[in-house]
């Protein structure tokens, strides 16, 4: 099994199968990406959130269904719109990451990547007219 190591105290754990897991058992409870005050506020209002309508679409919640707490987009980690069916609200998150990468804005953990332009030598056959275009297919030399 491969040891990992705790984000929130630095310890060293055992990974077992599954997803490399990012916090030791005793953190992984309480942790994660919400952490154990937004689990707390989810589990205290909970009950309240059936019947009344979603934050995204409208559409009344109905128990059975999985819902979120949703957070306000581009609030911080303590700022919520309120209840969200769980399809609308990561439908929605989804969206907004898909946004970002058209718009050429990235996400705040996605890796910034940058185009390099790259053009052949002028002794090549081309001439030196090829050049990578971003996005385009490109060959390292001419036939």
């Amino acid at each position: 099994m491969p040891v990992r190591y705790c984000e929130a105290c630095g310890r060293s754990f055992a990974q077992g199968r599954g997803r490399p897991a990012r916090w030791c058992p005793e953190h992984r409870e309480g942790g994660g990406k919400y952490g154990g005050g937004h689990r707390k506020l989810a589990a205290a209002t909970k009950d309240q959130a059936w019947g009344t309508p979603c934050t995204r679409c409208g559409r009344e919640l109905v128990p059975g269904q999985e819902i979120h707490l949703d957070h306000l987009d581009g609030g911080g980690p303590a700022d919520y719109r309120g209840w969200a069916h769980a399809h609308c609200n990561t439908s929605a998150g989804a969206a907004k990451g898909n946004r970002q990468r058209v718009n050429g804005t990235p996400a705040a953990n996605a890796p910034a990547v940058t185009a390099v332009a790259i053009r052949h030598p002028a002794d090549c056959r081309c001439g030196g007219s090829a050049a990578r275009q971003p996005g385009r297919f490109w060959t390292s030399r001419c036939w």
